[in-house]
């Protein structure tokens, strides 16, 4: 018997049979038994176009396996709502609150009329413990839209082509870190640049008498490893990951494409870098003269 829910635009229902490899690739070798697991809690949901089933900042309940319909996949940046992607049938998504845990890194709107089928995490967190094939290709997936996303709202890559953005993203990779997880040691020497896509990144700093300093906290769209990066030499001071957090990894070669593609956006980036490193630097001197 289906249920609706007054003025929400939902209806809900409940269905078995509607997961299979078929239909879902991503549920490929999937065993019966498995199947039966994420079935046990799946529920079907028929939305009419425009509602917001997803908030970006929401707190995760579970995974949608997309039945009929369309999706748009929405980032916001200074207030405005920027149209990442669309998704359709046979597509998933809300597995960035299943792998990382957090709270919904995007929005997602009905394009269109549509259906989907709600697993709930508690389900599928079962299989991906022991199914480590569906694991991998949820965190591939989660990885390729982390990255896509950022390049949509970012204001030096969302200006460029199609074409050139996709074939850029194949240089660059996304690197996730766990709480404490060092990214950068004392003394390292880098050879890139990387820019934070989601968490929090401690930099730090020690005086000649030992004290460590925190020097600044480095949050989305920032970059970390500044100095290292302009200067060419080893690394000042620690980069430390307050929280599990995402970094993108633009090497020399990413950086170069850059310039061959979007020359002007490689002299923002640059200029921004060369900037950030300045006043970086100024606070680590500070602190060790104070």
């Amino acid at each position: 018997m289906e249920e609706y829910l007054d003025l929400s635009g939902i209806m809900l229902g409940s269905m078995s049979g509607v997961l299979d490899a078929k239909t879902f690739p991503i549920l490929k070798d999937i065993s019966p038994v498995h199947l039966r697991i994420l079935e046990s809690s799946c529920r079907v949901f028929s939305l009419v176009k425009g509602v917001e089933l997803i908030r970006e900042g929401d707190e995760p309940d579970g995974i949608y396996f997309v039945l009929e319909g369309e999706f748009a996949i929405t980032k916001m940046r200074r207030e405005k709502r920027l149209l990442i992607a669309k998704i359709g049938k046979g597509e998933v998504f809300g597995e960035y609150g299943l792998l990382r845990d957090k709270t919904r890194y995007a929005g997602v709107i009905a394009a269109s009329d549509a259906k989907v089928a709600h697993v709930a995490y508690s389900a599928i967190r079962q299989v991906v413990e022991v199914n480590k094939d569906l694991k991998n290709r949820l965190k591939q997936l989660m990885d390729s839209r982390i990255v896509r996303t950022f390049f949509h709202a970012h204001p030096v890559f969302s200006s460029l082509d199609e074409q050139n953005r996709d074939h850029l993203q194949q240089l660059i990779s996304l690197r996730s870190l766990k709480t404490g997880e060092r990214l950068i040691e004392h003394g390292e020497k880098i050879d890139a640049i990387y820019l934070v896509v989601s968490g929090e990144i401690a930099l730090e700093a020690e005086d000649s008498s030992g004290e460590v300093m925190l020097v600044d906290i480095r949050r989305d769209g920032a970059f970390v490893g500044d100095i290292a990066f302009c200067n060419k030499k080893p690394n000042f001071g620690t980069a430390t990951a307050i929280c599990d957090s995402d970094v993108l990894v633009l090497d020399q070669a990413a950086m170069d494409k850059i310039k061959e593609v979007h020359p002007s956006g490689h002299v923002a980036l640059m200029t921004s870098i060369t900037t950030l490193a300045q006043q970086t630097a100024t606070r680590i001197k500070g602190f060790i003269a104070g």
